[in-house]
């Protein structure tokens, strides 16, 4: 199922000749009490911590001998970089080339042209620098993305009429004075606003930004922005010139290829000395698609090489309550603005290509929709005011779950969210199609697309894979971060079964400080108890950094100890700066044992999927394991089972199935949406 390959890795070789042949380790003392300030001391000394700043007294490291007449320095010693560990090292090697002015050199170099509209401005950047040490040689991975500006502040928006003081209540917005080119200012949430401010909160303000930010004119008259940052719960104040609205770009506005981006950054590093030219090459793999399984109409499992060949066939697994409700009321509900001839072209489409029907048996997944009986299921409505039509209610009364296909041309993502949360606290799980974007080219893939997005929301599963996991039990978990503190909460935990169907979603919510899941022992045991699981081998899965800690607190688990439950735990993550420079094939490469990359589908500028932590928890002990090809394989086959982005090889991500589907439910809880515990156990994603 995998092929050799040699892939090119956007790692440049660092000059061994000019980094420090002596360091010193030292102990520290801060005098600030606020973290960041403390790392601002630090920073000062040239110096990187070995230990959290947190603590009253820090280890930390330097090149630069510090000073003994510093009364916060103790306990100074030599040593060589070969004396720290290899992330010790890796820090230390990235803040000394910083201090040779690396980042300059990387801007100074860089190709790309500033994107202008009448709206925003597109800044091209080395977003993202990272050092890693590979055998015994240091490397620089740089990524290319966009810092995206807007053209006018917000007093020039309300000035100009363009947006109400009122329209920012609860909307995200950028704190930028400065307007820096390559750098975004603070983001920060309206919780009020007050059009009338006293005149003691006004020259409050100015006399603010003139001693902080040394901006000497601003408006006198103006509305003041009632903010909180999301480090706290205090309110802040602050002048509409210096903030800006949030402007959300389509991500295929910002996508570059890897094999651009490869030259870009060979270019780039081309004239900075101390860099080689070339990208890193690296022994991979290519991945081949899996094999799927489905059901023919005799109830016969079958195995089927294509996708398009797996929607032919009634579906592989319908969950208990839909076979119990025989039938699922569906409805489309159009919103009123759009022509007629739409819905029907629309709806026409869908019957030609076979998405809108499939059958089990005797059950009836979909009724046929024909457009001379349009006028029982189709319903205009107002989706700027909307309000559930009392047919539909009468219709659904006594279903545990039904549907709505929602057909509309332009929708904020607020109205959006505000919908679907409408529809579903009434057990309306629902399908929205922005229709000017299916009658502009790309009918076919969203009319694809659009069933698998259905038969998961319903719990319904239209296929499995031919070979089955070695894992008995699959788990995906995701954290939230809380919208106005530093708190994270651990949101959601999907499992999935070794036949690679998914078997529930629970909601946990416990707090953890930070990235770091404090209590990963007490979701291990929820699923252990309700699938009753003994001598079983399961695979967890972290979205984003893995610690050490989380192992050993599955290593203390009431359900490894007393249910004999092997665990391996790996952390796949998102946001990193590495890349397999490669717009086609999926691919995968160990870089050392405990580094690896996966791409995983064949996408203009797709981003890799990082892993970087590998642990087995057996009889209560902690091992760490080299990651594998076989490894990166299993995560892999595992997109495959990512049906809401089934077809969407236009994106720039695709995670694990148990992944994906932990990161979308964190996401519908930070909306407030409604939990239906019984629908989430039954595997239904009605929040997608």
């Amino acid at each position: 199922m995998m092929r050799d390959v040699i892939l090119d890795v956007n790692g440049f070789k660092v000059d061994s000749k000019i980094l420090p042949k002596r360091i010193y380790k030292f102990s520290f003392i801060p005098n600030a009490e606020k973290i960041t300030e403390r790392y601002r001391e630090i920073d000062k000394l040239n110096a990187v911590p070995l230990s959290p700043v947190e603590e009253i007294i820090v280890d930390v490291v330097s090149w630069e001998k510090p000073s003994v007449s510093d009364s916060r320095v103790r306990k100074v010693e030599e040593a060589t970089l070969d004396d720290l560990s290899d992330y010790g090292q890796e820090r230390l090697v990235r803040k000394f080339l910083e201090c040779l002015g690396l980042t300059n050199l990387l801007r100074r170099n860089f190709p790309l042209q500033i994107k202008r509209s009448e709206e925003y401005i597109q800044v091209p950047d080395i977003k993202k620098r990272t050092i890693k040490k590979i055998g015994k040689e240091f490397y620089l991975f740089a990524d290319i993305g966009y810092y995206v500006k807007p053209m006018k502040n917000i007093y020039e928006l309300i000035e100009e009429g363009r947006i109400s003081v009122k329209s920012l209540i609860g909307k995200e917005i950028i704190f930028d004075p400065f307007r820096e080119m390559y750098k975004n200012g603070k983001t920060i949430k309206v919780v009020d606003v007050d059009e009338n401010p006293s005149r003691e909160d006004i020259q409050f303000v100015l006399e603010y930004c003139r001693l902080n930010y040394g901006i000497e004119k601003l408006p006198l008259q103006f509305p003041i922005l009632k903010v909180k940052f999301a480090e706290n719960k205090k309110f802040y104040l602050y002048h509409p010139c210096l903030c800006y609205l949030k402007v959300d770009v389509p991500s295929y506005e910002c996508v570059i290829s890897n094999n651009e981006r490869k030259r870009i950054l060979e270019d780039t590093v081309s004239s900075i000395a101390f860099l080689e030219k070339r990208a890193i090459s690296l022994a991979g793999v290519e991945y081949k698609s899996p094999a799927y399984l489905v059901r023919t109409k005799e109830g016969q499992k079958r195995v089927v090489n294509s996708l398009r060949e797996t929607i032919k066939h009634p579906p592989f697994f319908v969950p208990e309550f839909l076979i119990e409700q025989e039938k699922i009321p569906i409805f489309v509900l159009v919103d009123k603005k759009l022509p007629k001839n739409y819905v029907n072209k629309f709806i026409l489409s869908q019957l030609e290509n076979g998405h809108l029907r499939l059958k089990r048996g005797n059950f009836e997944i979909f009724k046929t929709i024909r457009p001379a009986n349009r006028r029982y299921i189709v319903f205009d409505v107002d989706f700027n005011d909307f309000s559930i039509p009392e047919e539909i209610r009468e219709k659904i009364n006594g279903y545990k779950l039904s549907f709505a296909l929602c057909l509309f041309s332009e929708m904020s993502e607020e109205k959006y969210d505000y919908l679907k949360m409408k529809l579903f606290s009434n057990n309306i799980v629902s399908q929205f199609v922005d229709f000017n974007k299916w009658n502009s080219g790309q009918s076919h893939f969203i009319s694809r697309v659009l069933a698998f997005n259905i038969y998961t929301k319903l719990g319904i599963r239209p296929f499995s894979l031919a070979k089955k996991f070695e894992y008995d039990v699959i788990i995906g978990i995701d954290i939230g971060n809380d919208s106005f503190n530093r708190r994270s909460k651990a949101g959601g935990v999907t499992v999935f079964l070794s036949d690679g169907t998914i078997k529930s979603l629970y909601p946990v919510s416990v707090e953890a400080g930070g990235e770091k899941i404090e209590y990963l022992d007490r979701f291990l045991e929820i699923v252990a108890e309700k699938l009753d699981l003994y001598d079983s081998r399961i695979l967890f899965l972290r979205d984003g950094r893995g610690f050490r800690e989380e192992a050993d607190c599955l290593s203390y688990s009431y359900a490894v100890k007393n249910r004999r439950l092997e665990v391996e735990l790996v952390n796949v993550k998102k946001g990193h700066s590495m890349r397999i420079l490669s717009d086609k094939g999926s691919k995968g490469v160990v870089i050392r044992d405990d580094l690896a990359l996966l791409l995983p589908h064949s996408t203009k500028g797709a981003r890799s999927l990082l892993i970087d932590s590998f642990f087995r928890i057996r009889y209560g002990e902690v091992d760490r394991l080299p990651i594998t090809e076989k490894l990166l394989e299993t995560l892999f086959r595992l997109t495959k089972l990512n049906f809401s982005t089934i077809y969407a090889e236009q994106r720039a991500l695709r995670l694990p199935a148990p992944l994906h589907y932990s990161d979308l439910y964190v996401k519908a809880l930070k909306r407030n949406w409604p939990v239906n515990q019984y629908l989430l156990e039954m595997g239904a994603l009605y929040f997608i």
